[in-house]
């Protein structure tokens, strides 16, 4: 009886002392094919991130960032659940070997740049297929992000008051001098467009306040004999 009580103390204080040389050691091999295995995890969620973040700031559509992301995501074999509220996106990566999660707050402007999202759409697709790889992929998406703008910012007015003054006249049966409204009203908005780009503070309130003043210039030229109604 008394060995016995002996023999189990001694194995339960052998236990206590147990050091990581007791256990099978891990070869070279093993330690490299983890590393990498690391370093490819990291790379993939760093790619979403900055897709994430090129869709936002190019102006992709708010309805179709999750769906994109998810899309992607399974092509990548990436466990990751995105919640996208106006100008943040929320994104989560699970790791279900360790059962933890690694959530990020990405913040940015919802700007617009057809050419520049023409482009991410492009690797969007090809990456969702499996043509490129995620190191080209990155390489891509920062040679997008330098890039200067493909049309220059003081054709955004022209183009927004041609857009405005054929819309009125075609679609909604205005007259020359609606017309000419539209197109002004299309240059002020260009100009507010811009102006309020430069100014983080204003970015919340420029929709509305824009909004605001054109219905108002709007219903304020009725008594002028203005009309947009076909």
């Amino acid at each position: 009886m008394t060995s016995a009580v002996s023999m189990s103390r001694r194995s339960s204080i052998d236990s206590m002392f147990t050091t990581a040389s007791q256990f099978e050691p891990i070869t070279l091999e093993d330690r490299i094919r983890i590393t990498f295995e690391i370093a490819n995890i990291l790379q993939k969620q760093e790619f979403l991130r900055k897709l994430v973040k090129a869709l936002m700031l190019y102006g992709a559509p708010a309805h179709r960032l999750e769906y994109i992301l998810r899309q992607v995501s399974r092509t990548l074999g990436v466990d990751a659940e995105y919640v996208y509220i106006p100008n943040v996106m929320f994104l989560t990566f699970f790791d279900q070997s360790t059962h933890t999660t690694e959530t990020h707050f990405i913040r940015c402007p919802q700007n617009f740049d057809m050419h520049k999202l023409g482009e991410i759409f492009r690797l969007e697709k090809l990456v969702s297929h499996g043509e490129v790889s995620v190191d080209e992929a990155l390489e891509f998406i920062d040679k997008v992000a330098d890039e200067p703008p493909f049309y220059p910012i003081w054709l955004n007015p022209i183009v927004y008051a041609i857009a405005s003054f054929c819309g009125c006249v075609m679609f909604y049966g205005g007259q020359f001098k609606e017309g000419g409204l539209s197109a002004a009203l299309a240059i002020f908005f260009a100009l507010y467009e811009l102006f309020t780009g430069r100014y983080v503070s204003f970015q919340p309130i420029w929709e509305i306040t824009v909004c605001i003043f054109i219905g108002f210039v709007s219903r304020a030229v009725w008594r002028y004999e203005f009309c947009f109604t076909p």
